[in-house]
């Protein structure tokens, strides 16, 4: 597999983990409403994509869901938390988010 078919799996994984935590964490039915959901990754839905908190495998796929649009920062979240060290960042799972885990997991 090469670096760039890694990434774009790395990158739908991490999106489909982070929908799957804000439906559960929010009781929601489907994907479609994980939609502008707030929601702090967690170290389990991280570890279910495959990856790390923190690391540059972790950080090279949201820099790029940030990029394509797919995710936002949720800056009222991260606020109040501050600056943690090792913590991550809040977020919010765009519409085109959704869009494009549809699209890739048909």
């Amino acid at each position: 597999m090469t670096e760039g078919e890694r990434g774009a799996v790395d990158e739908v994984g991490l999106l489909r983990a982070l929908a799957e935590q804000a439906m559960q964490e929010n009781g929601l039915a489907d994907a479609q409403g994980a939609a502008s959901v707030s929601i702090v990754p967690s170290t389990a839905s991280v570890a279910a994509a495959g990856m790390d908190i923190g690391t540059p495998r972790y950080d090279a796929a949201v820099g790029r869901l940030l990029e394509a649009g797919a995710l936002e920062r949720d800056e009222e979240i991260d606020r109040p938390r501050g600056d943690v060290p090792g913590e991550p960042e809040a977020f919010r799972i765009t519409s085109s988010g959704i869009d494009l885990l549809l699209q890739r997991t048909g």
